[in-house]
């Protein structure tokens, strides 16, 4: 049987991209589904069929699947979804910023902001607007239309945590996967009236990297001696990034001849090397910006610790993190719903409760305890080995997929 599946795929600058280009292609050599993909603008050469999604509604035939997340990236596959559910993979569970978004940066809203004195374009912004408001109250209908109004007036804020906008897609779709038990409990939880059977877990595949030397890695990137902390991922006020430079700066007040490495690109409403300079650590910060694939690699291998210290959490389980476990780095996770499947062998925890005192506590415990650091190391690479491997994401989705069709490949 044909898989017909709606993602964004490389170049798309989203983790989600990637992931789909693996499972894709893990697919299509390991099953005898027939694969195909429909993505927004264009893509790299796959060794899978490739189609502009603006050809789905004459050209998609197989079982539909949807990748979605909380991201810009995911509204190219709405219209379909909404119009044809099928097997709905959710990346995040919180989509509301990115549908609000959506709405209120339309064409429509554009043109109206544009020409506020034409009727015309106001009639259409505010039908931009209503289509929002439907969508907001099928997922909630008792107080839908007060959420919507809230969102449109106040732009949402944490509002949009507490309505995360995924209910309605998981009760139209015939089944709904995720990458954690806890992401699945909290479904279950929110739509008690979708049967259990309905939603699944799948373990998200990640290949293991070449190993690398601290040594070696830094050597090739030019970077110096001493502790390096390192975060990874869009550089935003949600990774706790200003937590972890209060941290720093207090280590090194301690004597504690630590750096700070951050990779990943910048966004417009945080600008963390301004917070750096203010707290006087400038120059025990290194900005790395955007890497390439081949990059990555080395910087995630020269640190020594790795902070994933995302609040809120949009319920993900973050490529990103498995990517620094599978380089077999210490990683420190904030204690929240992203990282609750993962064992305390494989990552240390800091709680939210006493902000940076919290995080520079926990931060001084683990450099100090080096038999504890070099423990996850060692558990973390062997972690995702054993519960990650694309072989096992491969496994979980065809036994996901067998409950609604059986597959063959002409």
């Amino acid at each position: 049987m044909k898989l017909s599946v709606f993602t964004p795929l490389p170049p798309a600058p989203t983790g989600i991209a990637d992931y789909s280009e693996l499972l894709l292609r893990e697919l299509e050599k390991a099953s005898n589904w027939e694969v195909e993909a429909y993505c927004d603008g264009e893509a790299r050469k796959q060794p899978f069929p490739v189609h502009d999604a603006a050809t789905a509604t004459a050209g998609a035939t197989g079982l539909a699947m949807y990748h979605v997340g909380n991201s810009a990236h995911h509204d190219f596959l709405y219209p379909q979804m909404l119009a044809r559910p099928g097997v709905l993979v959710l990346h995040d569970l919180v989509l509301h910023h990115a549908r609000l978004r959506c709405y209120l940066e339309s064409p429509m809203m554009r043109a109206y902001r544009a020409d506020l004195g034409n009727r015309d374009k106001r009639d259409e912004a505010l039908a931009s607007l209503d289509a929002y408001r439907e969508e907001v109250m099928e997922a909630y209908p008792d107080n839908g239309d007060t959420i919507a109004e809230i969102a449109i007036r106040m732009g949402g804020g944490r509002l949009l945590y507490a309505y995360p906008l995924y209910e309605h897609l998981v009760r139209r779709s015939s089944l709904t996967l995720v990458h954690s038990s806890t992401a699945r409990d909290e479904i279950l939880e929110r739509c008690p009236d979708v049967d259990a059977a309905k939603v699944a877990r799948v373990r998200m595949g990640m290949p293991l990297p070449i190993p690398m030397s601290r040594e070696e890695a830094r050597k090739k990137l030019g970077l110096g001696h001493g502790l390096l902390l390192a975060s990874f991922g869009l550089v935003t006020p949600e990774k706790r990034i200003g937590m972890a430079l209060k941290a720093l700066a207090r280590l090194r007040a301690r004597g504690v001849d630590a750096r700070y490495m951050l990779v990943g690109d910048k966004v417009d409403h945080y600008d963390a090397a301004a917070e750096a300079e203010a707290l006087g650590v400038k120059d025990a910060v290194h900005i790395a910006g955007r890497v390439s694939e081949e990059d990555f690699w080395p910087h995630v291998f020269a640190a020594d610790i790795c902070l994933n210290l995302r609040y809120p959490s949009a319920g993900e389980t973050s490529a990103t993190l498995l990517r620094l476990l599978a380089c077999g780095r210490p990683v420190m996770v904030t204690d929240q719903i992203h990282a609750a499947d993962f064992p305390s062998s494989v990552v240390a925890r800091t709680s939210l409760e006493g902000d940076q005192d919290g995080l520079y506590c926990d931060l001084i415990d683990l450099i100090r305890n080096e038999k504890r650091r070099r423990d996850l190391a060692l558990e973390s690479r062997a972690f995702v080995e054993r519960e990650h491997s694309p072989e096992a994401m491969v496994a979980d989705y065809l036994e996901a997929l067998s409950s609604l069709a059986q597959p063959s490949k002409t």
